[in-house]
């Protein structure tokens, strides 16, 4: 059952399933409540790199007040895709990855 819909920066309908935010939470507690946070980094990410390797998508967005990055890794199929996971990260990590968008 997908739990969330937002069109993603790259023009891309992203759904979050249920299963999918279970592992979140379960993984990643700090995220519960947070849909919103995650909705804003697929919307105004500052930047998104492509992993060739696990064929993901890699959203990126600064939160200042946690001095930390959101990560949401996706997966896109044509006009749509879906997210696989999400947790904050210190810093972004662009090695082997392909930059698609960057905020100016």
């Amino acid at each position: 059952m997908v739990i969330l819909e937002v069109v993603s920066k790259l023009n891309k309908k992203m759904g979050l399933h249920e299963e999918n935010w279970k592992h979140i939470i379960d993984s990643h507690g700090e995220l519960e409540g947070k849909q919103h946070d995650i909705i804003l980094t697929l919307k105004s990410p500052d930047i998104v790199l492509y992993d060739k390797e696990s064929d993901n998508y890699r959203y990126y967005k600064l939160f200042k007040s946690l001095q930390k990055y959101l990560l949401v890794i996706t997966r896109h199929f044509n006009d749509s895709g879906f997210i696989i996971t999400a947790f904050y990260v210190s810093k972004i990590n662009e090695f082997d990855m392909v930059k698609v968008y960057e905020r100016d």
